[in-house]
């Protein structure tokens, strides 16, 4: 996959993933879904997204 690609499909994956932890989930779940996939998804914007062409 290129940069552009995952630019679309990274946050798509989070929204769906914090859906899932809503609709199946309790209230921790959503949460920590939330604070993981934030924490991963800034990682990705903030430096891993810079070494991929």
């Amino acid at each position: 996959m290129n940069r552009s690609t995952l630019d679309m499909v990274l946050p798509s994956l989070y929204a769906a993933a914090i859906l899932v932890a809503v609709f199946f989930g309790s209230g921790t779940s959503v949460g920590a879904v939330a604070a993981i996939g934030g924490v991963l998804l800034g990682a990705y914007w903030a430096g891993i997204r810079r070494n991929l062409s």
